[in-house]
């Protein structure tokens, strides 16, 4: 018996679409229930950005833009009494179920040059899923559910798939929108360098499929220079300006100088050596991004990504001025996004959705993982910290090219920051050090900062290349 079939539809109630059925669905719906979102971090940034009526960031929890860590279910329910019936613009990036276990390719330590240096894979995520096809529709069942109630009445949603689930999300979409509320179904055509197979196409697109929630939507006209070809054919003149003739009515035909309307077909791809590149696995280029939050939302309007990995969705909307939420449950993909966003110089804040702690929450460090050596001096009267050391005790595990890698034990850090008066619940950070592909180096000491007289609590939080997280806390009167 097949995966999955059509059946009777209609959901919703509003439309009569067909309904795929598939077995067991929703006999073991996953538990919806909302998450408690609990305010771990600030990021100030360099600017942020404004809206009046989110009560939010005047009151001191929370603020425009947000990474929220956890199953997207859960968020996603969690944010109903708050954001139910209001996102412009959401765009979900899911796993196609492939059955492919991904991985993160890190590197480790100081070295000259961009690609040069060790590199360690990592495990980031799996798109593996008990019951195969039918495990997979019910993961995602729920979520579409969720992200539909989110949206508002003149929203739209993007979805992105593989050729492995086009059809059956689909469907899935029709009967939850109808099949009306179609608008577009994109063709993102992309170049890759993996080898290509014997027996069938080399397979380089993915779909997105552009639904809208009501009879009115957020629609900009986007043009692209024309083709080099179409400038050279046609004729111009005597002011420049390009055009053709139709030759049964010899009647001037001019094009449009701002360029060529754009169509369902996209090309983009995301070079192997591009600055974008993170090292996550299936990142998106900002290009393709870009295009769909201008396409479909205005400056100022909320864009929402619950399966942010990379944090592209997040980058591209805080560059084009909306304000963004970006989700995952991913220990790689929210540190990857946080580390991107505070980089690119965003104000956002950091949510972790209560559950079992987890190795990158700033909060609450897990027990037997690295720990973190500072030292924290006076010097006429401005305050320096210092990175001493951090030991794993898990080093013997680490794969053996780590190992060998990690000469000094600075060369594990990847990142640490420092919060000079931490409350004990949201971390600040007032410096950070970081590494990136450009740059490996990296400052194991602060600049003095001349603190306000009282009593402050110093919080250094350290990562290391795993993933993992130690943290270190003193207090000092100033």
């Amino acid at each position: 018996m097949p995966d999955a079939r059509i059946g009777p539809g209609g959901a919703t109630g509003k439309r009569q679409s067909p309904g795929l059925w598939w077995p067991g669905r929703g006999e073991k719906s996953e538990e919806a229930g909302p998450a408690d979102l609990i305010w771990i971090e600030h990021h100030a940034g360099s600017a942020r950005i404004g809206d009046p009526g989110d009560a939010r960031g005047a009151g001191g929890q929370g603020g425009d833009n947000r990474i929220v860590a956890g199953d997207n279910l859960a968020v996603m329910t969690a944010l109903l009494p708050e954001l139910e019936g209001q996102v412009p613009l959401i765009y979900l990036d899911p796993p196609f179920a492939t059955g492919t276990r991904w991985a993160r390719r890190s590197a480790i330590g100081s070295h000259r040059g961009v690609f040069d240096g060790p590199m360690v894979e990592q495990a980031a995520y799996g798109d593996v899923w008990p019951g195969g096809l039918a495990g997979y529709l019910e993961m995602l069942w729920p979520r579409l559910q969720i992200a539909y109630r989110l949206l508002a009445p003149t929203g739209t949603l993007f979805v992105h798939v593989g050729w492995q689930v086009n059809s059956y999300v689909r469907l899935l979409l029709d009967e939850l929108f109808g099949s009306d509320r179609l608008l577009d179904e994109i063709v993102w055509h992309y170049q890759t360098s993996s080898g290509a197979p014997l027996a069938t196409l080399i397979k380089n697109h993915a779909t997105i499929l552009h639904y809208a929630k009501g009879d009115a939507w957020t629609f900009n006209q986007i043009k692209e220079p024309w083709p080099e070809a179409t400038l050279r054919k046609w004729q111009r003149d005597a002011e420049g300006r390009i055009y053709r003739v139709q030759s049964r009515f010899g009647k001037r035909y001019y094009i449009d100088p701002e360029g060529k309307r754009i169509d369902d077909v996209w090309e983009a791809t995301l070079a192997s050596r591009s600055h974008e590149r993170t090292r996550y696995p299936t990142q998106k280029p900002e290009a393709l991004l870009e295009r769909i939050i201008r396409l479909a939302s205005q400056p100022g309007d909320l864009v929402c990504d619950f399966f942010c990995g990379s944090g592209t969705t997040a980058a591209v909307a805080d560059r084009l001025g909306r304000r963004w939420l970006a989700c995952d449950r991913g220990v790689f993909a929210v540190q990857t996004t946080r580390r991107r966003l505070a980089q690119a110089g965003a104000g956002f804040e950091v949510f972790e959705a209560a559950g079992p702690v987890r190795e990158w929450s700033v909060g609450r460090m897990p027990s037997g993982g690295p720990e973190v050596e500072v030292s924290l001096a006076s010097e006429g009267g401005s305050w320096q910290v210092r990175l001493e050391g951090m030991w794993h005790p898990d080093r013997e595990s680490w794969p053996e090219e780590a190992r060998a890698a990690c000469r000094h034990w600075h060369d594990a850090i990847e990142e640490w920051e420092v919060d000079w008066s931490y409350d004990g619940s949201v971390f600040r950070p007032g410096f950070a050090a970081r590494r990136t592909r450009r740059d490996r180096s990296l400052a194991l000491e602060s600049p003095h900062v001349r603190l306000a007289p009282g009593r402050h609590l110093v919080r250094v939080w350290a990562i290391d290349f795993l993933g993992q997280a130690a943290a270190w806390e003193q207090e000092l009167t100033a």
